[in-house]
């Protein structure tokens, strides 16, 4: 029995290498790597707005009054450089922006005037009509608006909270963020950072004094807002 079970085998051996093709390569092996950048370069679907990236740009403001009447914009990487200088109007809560050393001499380049019995608040640019914004207020604000800086392409302001920052985020008609205002709910005297994204933003002088202008006209209008709903509680 051993015999014929032996020799059984060897006819099924001989019988497969007849009949088997090994005179080709080897299949390649599989590499996930080259798997997943296929993937990625055939990809019919465009990077989405929540995909996220690092800011190119991060500027801190800082109060330079102990009533927070006037704050100075400057680089986070260049503290020494102020950027922007800011002054608030005590009663009327208007906005005055200046260029460095311009605020001695009075000459504001924007400013933010809030209207009195409405959420509503003009903005004034260089080299731009006056526009105005009007909030939205719910549980977060929202501002939607024309920008001069796309051609009237439509962006919009919303608030996102957290526990210790209230987040303004500045995004374009397809959702893409262009800036962060991150206000601090805890420091007084850093009480805020600017977070800028692309290239094509920072390096854009006028998009820069927009999204300045219009963040922080925002920021004093919820200030404020918050502050009444609190004192009316």
């Amino acid at each position: 029995m051993d015999g014929l079970s032996s020799k059984k085998l060897e006819h099924e051996q001989e019988t497969y290498r007849q009949t088997a093709d090994l005179s080709g390569p080897p299949p390649p092996a599989y590499s996930t790597v080259d798997a997943q950048d296929e993937t990625m370069n055939t990809s019919k679907y465009p990077p989405q707005s929540y995909h996220q990236q690092a800011p190119t740009l991060t500027l801190q403001t800082e109060n330079t009054k102990f009533l927070g009447q006037a704050m100075r914009i400057y680089d986070l990487s260049n503290p020494f450089q102020n950027i922007y200088e800011i002054k608030i109007k005590t009663l009327g809560m208007d906005l005055y922006f200046y260029r460095p050393g311009a605020n001695q001499k009075g000459q504001e380049f924007a400013t933010v005037k809030f209207h009195k019995l409405s959420l509503k608040m003009d903005i004034t640019l260089p080299d731009t009509p006056m526009f105005t914004l009007k909030c939205k207020q719910g549980w977060n604000y929202k501002v939607s608006y024309p920008s001069p800086s796309f051609q009237g392409e439509m962006v919009s302001w919303k608030t996102n909270y957290h526990f210790k920052t209230m987040d303004f985020e500045l995004r374009d008609a397809k959702g893409i963020m262009l800036a962060r205002l991150k206000a601090s709910n805890w420091n007084w005297k850093k009480t805020s950072q600017i977070e800028i994204f692309g290239g094509h933003v920072s390096g854009n002088q006028k998009l820069m004094d927009e999204i300045v202008v219009t963040g922080f006209g925002l920021l004093e209008y919820v200030i404020v807002m918050n502050a009444v709903t609190i004192t009316a509680s």
